[in-house]
């Protein structure tokens, strides 16, 4: 067995990459919905910036500016997710009724990538990539 010595930075970087490459042999999507909720099955699980049956979502602006974001969707929302990009919710949000429009403030973030995962009625989810700048 041959042994390699890594520096430090790349000792860190390692397994973000290996998730990363485990996330792309899957298929982004199904990967990225099983890291997100391991009940979510490929059929109800919504890739990025697409559209099922009659949902229509807009997520604005993005690249976040200002530490706030929009979202606006045809249909009652029920709960708004801010996952890191490897699953870990940083916030979550339930709605009681008819709310189809909301701002989230992301002032406590820093920049980078996150998931925004927007749940419906009848386990509909919506899920998009924004950038904070």
């Amino acid at each position: 067995m041959i042994m390699i010595e890594l520096p430090g930075r790349m000792k860190k970087i390692l397994p973000v990459l290996a998730m990363l490459l485990m996330l792309i042999s899957l298929g982004f999507n199904t990967g990225i919905a099983r890291l997100l909720d391991s009940q979510i099955s490929d059929e109800e699980f919504v890739a990025f910036n697409t559209e099922v049956q009659d949902l229509k979502v807009s997520v604005y602006p993005n690249p976040v500016i200002n530490n706030r974001i929009n979202i606006t969707a045809n249909q009652d929302i029920k709960s708004v997710k801010l996952l890191t990009i490897v699953g870990s919710v940083i916030l979550e949000e339930e709605y009681k009724t008819g709310i189809t429009t909301t701002q989230i403030d992301l002032n406590e973030l820093g920049k980078g990538l996150y998931l925004l995962k927007i749940s419906f009625d009848e386990e509909k989810t919506y899920t998009e990539k924004i950038m904070v700048k």
